[in-house]
């Protein structure tokens, strides 16, 4: 908003009135009004590009909301929620498709600039191809080709991708190694501390993942994703 119009707002915040466009009269308003930026409004006042006042006003209640980039944790949940919305909006149910734990890595690693936007275009794109179980290979070619913000350990570098069923069963390497307590750990601090989201990486049940955490020392802080 121009800082010119800002006084008006500044006006219905403080005094509880509005004047219509055109009208000579004011009206007396009782709303709630919840704003939100992206922008440090903080160096905006400073620069002379917000009204001290008004943020004053506005920022009564104060909410920080972290980046999805730093809350990697909730990404798969987000999938899942994003994905049933997908098919109840079109009159539908479809189980939400698999993915192997090296698309795991894919998806939790990606800078995430668009936040939830980019989470919905990914959903609205597998879900266009009916997708069942989803591969590295299998995710957009946006999402794959973007610079990942901090990659995860690898989960196996020996192995690329899912084993047939029969040399699954022959190979010494079909189940994914013990990670080191370092690559478990760094693994659980990038993850913001998601057993499920950890158990997807290390392509494991979540039994095994606390069996981990209790082996390095560590906790759940919370059993609601189990």
């Amino acid at each position: 908003m121009p800082v010119a119009l800002q006084p008006k707002l500044l006006r219905v915040v403080q005094d509880g009135l509005i004047q219509p466009v055109g009208s000579s009269r004011t009206f007396a308003v009782d709303v709630r009004l919840v704003a939100a930026t992206h922008r440090d409004l903080g160096a905006s006042v400073e620069a002379g590009e917000f009204r001290r006042d008004l943020l004053a006003r506005l920022s009564k209640w104060e909410v920080r909301l972290p980046a999805l980039s730093a809350r990697r944790g909730d990404l798969l949940d987000w999938v899942e929620r994003l994905w049933k919305a997908w098919h109840q909006e079109r009159g539908g149910t479809r189980a939400v498709p698999t993915f192997t734990p090296g698309a795991v890595s894919t998806v939790l690693s990606a800078p995430w600039l668009d936040n939830l936007r980019g989470v919905d275009r990914l959903v609205h794109e597998l879900a266009a191809h009916d997708a069942r179980e989803v591969d590295t290979p299998d995710l957009p070619e946006w999402l794959r080709s973007v610079e990942p913000a901090r990659p995860l350990p690898p989960i196996n570098p020996g192995v690329s991708g899912p084993m047939p069923a029969a040399a699954a069963a022959a190979s010494p390497v079909a189940r994914p190694p013990v990670p080191t307590k370092e690559e478990f750990v760094a693994v659980w601090t990038q993850l913001g501390g998601s057993v499920r989201a950890v158990a997807k990486h290390f392509g494991r049940d979540r039994r095994q993942i606390y069996r981990w955490l209790e082996a390095h020392g560590l906790r759940a802080d919370d059993d609601g994703d189990e």
